[in-house]
């Protein structure tokens, strides 16, 4: 437990810093750049820790996927769910795009870039909130 802590802890580095998810973020805001399955082991670690992804963004690089995200803490005083993903195709994207909508999420982060297959990869957060 102590190594997955550390290992947190150094991913996170100075991105504790607040910030609205409305906004640009500055790059120390991000985690690394990591691979499909590492990225979402972080993200399950950070949401244990009591943080969820504000932004998500995939890149091609050196012919490999690579991912990574901005996050923050767990509002607090209100209702609220989220709803992120990353690597997402095309036609995937637009149906959970349209269904969240209809749930009354708003999209508050979209990127995609171009894959190796010449194909679109969308990365997006959606969140609801509902005051109590």
């Amino acid at each position: 437990m102590r190594v997955r802590v550390l290992v947190l802890l150094i991913l996170l580095g100075g991105l504790m810093a607040r910030g609205s998810a409305d906004e640009t973020l500055p790059e120390t805001r991000f985690c690394k750049w990591l691979e499909e399955k590492e990225l979402g082991q972080f993200a399950g670690a950070l949401d244990k820790a009591g943080f969820y992804p504000i932004r998500a963004e995939g890149r091609l690089h050196n012919d490999r996927r690579e991912f990574r995200i901005a996050f923050d803490r767990h509002p607090q005083g209100v209702h609220w769910w989220y709803c992120w993903f990353f690597n997402m195709d095309e036609t995937s994207y637009h149906e959970f795009r349209e269904k969240r909508l209809a749930q009354g999420y708003t999209e508050i982060a979209h990127q995609e870039f171009v894959g190796e297959d010449g194909k679109p990869h969308h990365q997006v957060v959606w969140r609801k909130i509902e005051q109590p």
